[in-house]
């Protein structure tokens, strides 16, 4: 996988991976638990996404086009509703 700075080998990708999954279910999130992801097209969004399918959580993107202060309230309306307890409703990747 290669974009902009990031480059990594498949290998190297299923490491993160499995990171990523790992600090996830350290905050809590478990199958069928809830994740939101605030975050542009970044190579990270990736990862995450497949990190969160191998626990069997679910991604919930939020609009990255909410600024303030909407933005602001994303994570006391729907989604906040929609995501696990133990963990911030929202994850920023910039």
């Amino acid at each position: 996988m290669v974009d902009r700075d990031y480059r990594r080998t498949w290998r190297e990708f299923s490491t993160d991976v499995d990171l990523i999954a790992r600090g996830l279910m350290a905050l809590g999130v478990e199958k069928g638990g809830k994740v939101a992801i605030w975050a542009t097209n970044v190579p990270h969004w990736v990862a995450l996404m497949f990190a969160t399918a191998k626990i069997g959580a679910i991604l919930i993107t939020v609009n990255t086009g909410y600024k303030p202060p909407r933005s602001n309230t994303c994570s006391t309306s729907p989604i906040r509703k929609r995501c696990s307890s133990s963990m911030a409703s929202a994850i920023r990747i910039t």
